[in-house]
């Protein structure tokens, strides 16, 4: 089965939760959210209609503010970010063992 637009931006999608845990240099899943002014560019970008659907439905599952931003974020990566420039970030900061 190929792959579809949806499957790949998952992976996107996914991958960024990677990148997010491992900017503190650990994989605990302790993740800051963006700044504000990186929402606001990303809420821009994603469009106001998709962003409200992103709140929506992560307020609605009762995830509380930081990890509706950490959601923006990732759902902006799926969308909007290559897969290279995630494995970037994640060779960048998530740490490796031997």
């Amino acid at each position: 089965k190929e792959w579809s637009a949806n499957d790949l931006d998952t992976l996107r999608h996914e991958a960024m939760h990677l990148a997010q845990d491992c900017r503190d240099g650990a994989i605990d899943m302790m993740i800051d959210p963006p700044s504000d002014d990186k929402v606001n560019a990303m809420i821009d970008r994603l469009g106001a209609d998709k962003a409200l659907r992103i709140w929506k439905d992560y307020h609605n599952r009762k995830l509380y503010m930081e990890g509706i931003l950490i959601e923006f974020e990732a759902f902006f990566a799926g969308r909007f970010i290559s897969p290279e420039s995630i494995a970037q970030e994640i060779n960048t900061y998530c740490p490796r063992s031997n």
